[in-house]
């Protein structure tokens, strides 16, 4: 069984509650994606990684929904790299 987040969740909270079982999928949030900084892009993005989410790696890191349009592609690269530094195998 799949979770999509589409909006602002606590996503350790979201994994305590469903259960390490249920892959959980979201990160930063569209607007964040958008509007952000690279920096602030990949700082959320580690929040999210930190929040105890992966539980037994059932977690896909994407955009929080869907991508606006123009979203630059600075900020994807920096959720990209953030993820990538956080745990190496992430993505290979």
């Amino acid at each position: 069984m799949e979770f999509e987040t589409g909006f602002p969740v606590d996503f350790g909270t979201l994994r305590k509650e469903l259960g390490p079982q249920i892959i959980l999928q979201g990160g930063p949030t569209v607007m964040l994606l958008h509007d952000g900084t690279p920096e602030e892009v990949s700082l959320e993005t580690r929040r999210i990684l930190n929040s105890g989410v992966c539980g037994n790696g059932n977690f896909i890191l994407r955009e929080a929904n869907n991508l606006a349009p123009h979203t630059p592609l600075a900020n994807l690269v920096a959720m990209y790299q953030a993820a990538r530094s956080w745990h190496p195998s992430v993505a290979t």
